[in-house]
């Protein structure tokens, strides 16, 4: 019988009592066949925080009564592992009904990694305390009326008994840690799973669900899931509003499309991002999150010695000549400007097409110089196409290719054959002051 089932009222009173049934072998000793405590308060949930300390009282007081009319054996070594394992199981379930039964405690008490970390740190301060050679973890002496030990303080079989029921509070507590990421793996998958594969996360505004999936289609940058997966949990939970999420992301966004225009390694990325959300709202106050917002969100990042946030200048410097091509996210880049233009990308997955060719004619290298390979795999000479061009099209002259583009289900592709009559260093360049435009405005 729990805790819980032990907690009652009585006629003609609004507060709880425990109520204790004395078990049938020790009714004689006892003289009754069950007891009644009052816990001295109408409120449950203090209630049932006092109710363990005052059943270990009657069981006590019992104990005591039983052991005056005859006393209990002391047990052998088997018996007190066994006594050890069963404590285990019986915390491991405790936890599992807690979860189970008490929706509100749940909520606002479990689950989660900052309560895996406080049940691993316990679990780790009993382990420390065992080694030191104490036990007062281990609650010997109730566990011992538990099982009906006879168990002398300072006796072999109390020492052995104090070191197995520490070791099982220490495994019980990591066993909880293991139900809050568990926990936490199951409020949080459909937004994991959003990230990761772009489906819908649900229950949020149309727009955020936008924001979160570009955050997806960015190369599904993980270091950054342990914040971008609470702050839409608390989205979800009413304590951060969608306008908000949708700003933050929106310079989650930019930061990460600068760096990786830039070509900046996501190193140390991780571990600004893990313990991001704990220093943001380590001052709360108030209704949710007041800390939470895009502006404190920029200047926490900024405020990374280490982690480069790319100037304007750096940006439009790698916009006009970085390899785009070789970059992750090259298609992310051109379906952005797709977008743009035409509200909408008509196919995700497509062909990178290369103006100049990758391998060109001595045509194409008369037109762009000895240095035609410092710009063939610039964003300016990127376009989208439905499928790879017949190779014999692809290094023919920009005449052919144009009338090519012209039929593509691509706008930018339509675009920019009825645009550039011509494909040289100049027209490059003309593209190019285009790309750093927008690239500006919607990466900020």
């Amino acid at each position: 019988m729990g805790v819980s089932d032990c907690i009652t009222t009585r006629s003609g009173t609004r507060n709880f009592y425990v109520r204790y049934h004395v078990p049938v072998t020790e009714r004689a000793a006892v003289g009754q066949d069950e007891i009644w405590r009052s816990l001295g308060m109408a409120d449950r949930r203090e209630a049932r925080r006092r109710a363990p300390a005052a059943l270990v009282k009657i069981q006590l007081d019992v104990a005591a009564a039983v052991e005056l009319a005859s006393p209990r054996p002391e047990p052998t070594s088997e018996q007190v592992q066994r006594a050890a394992r069963e404590v285990y199981r019986s915390l491991v379930e405790a936890d599992i009904e807690e979860r189970a039964t008490d929706r509100e405690a749940m909520g606002a008490f479990l689950g989660g990694e900052d309560n895996a970390l406080r049940n691993l740190s316990y679990a780790r301060e009993v382990r420390e305390a065992q080694a030191k050679g104490e036990h007062h973890h281990a609650d010997v002496d109730y566990w011992a009326l538990h099982f009906g030990f006879h168990l002398p303080t300072g006796s072999l079989r109390y020492q052995e008994s104090a070191q197995l029921l520490t070791l099982a509070h220490a495994n019980a507590a990591e066993a909880a840690a293991q139900h809050d990421l568990i926990h936490d793996m199951r409020r949080f998958s459909s937004i994991y799973m959003s990230l990761e594969a772009g489906s819908k996360v649900g229950e949020i505004s149309d727009n955020l669900e936008v924001a979160v999936n570009k955050i997806h289609r960015l190369n599904k940058p993980s270091s950054t899931y342990a914040f971008v997966m609470r702050l839409i949990f608390e989205v979800k939970a009413g304590n951060i509003q969608h306008d908000v999420a949708i700003d933050i992301l929106g310079r989650l966004e930019s930061f990460l499309f600068r760096r990786a225009i830039c070509g900046i390694e996501p190193t140390g990325l991780h571990a600004v991002f893990k313990g991001m959300w704990r220093e943001l709202t380590s001052s709360r106050g108030g209704a949710g999150y007041p800390a939470v917002t895009a502006g404190n969100f920029e200047a926490h990042i900024r405020g990374k010695p280490t982690i480069s946030w790319p100037r304007d200048s750096e940006f439009e410097s790698a916009l006009r000549a970085g390899n785009l091509y070789d970059r992750k996210v090259v298609k992310y880049a051109l379906a952005e400007l797709e977008i743009a233009v035409q509200g909408e990308t008509p196919q995700d997955d497509f062909h990178i097409e290369h103006i100049l060719p990758q391998k060109p004619t001595d045509e194409w290298i008369e037109v762009f110089g000895p240095d035609w390979e410092s710009v063939v795999h610039t964003w300016a000479n990127l376009l989208p196409l439905t499928e790879t061009m017949n190779p014999q099209v692809s290094r023919a002259g920009y005449a052919q290719k144009r009338e090519a583009f012209g039929g593509s289900i691509f706008s930018t592709t339509r675009n920019f054959a009825e645009e550039f009559a011509e494909w040289n260093p100049t027209a490059l360049q003309a593209r190019a002051n285009g790309i750093v435009e927008f690239a500006l405005s919607r990466w900020p």
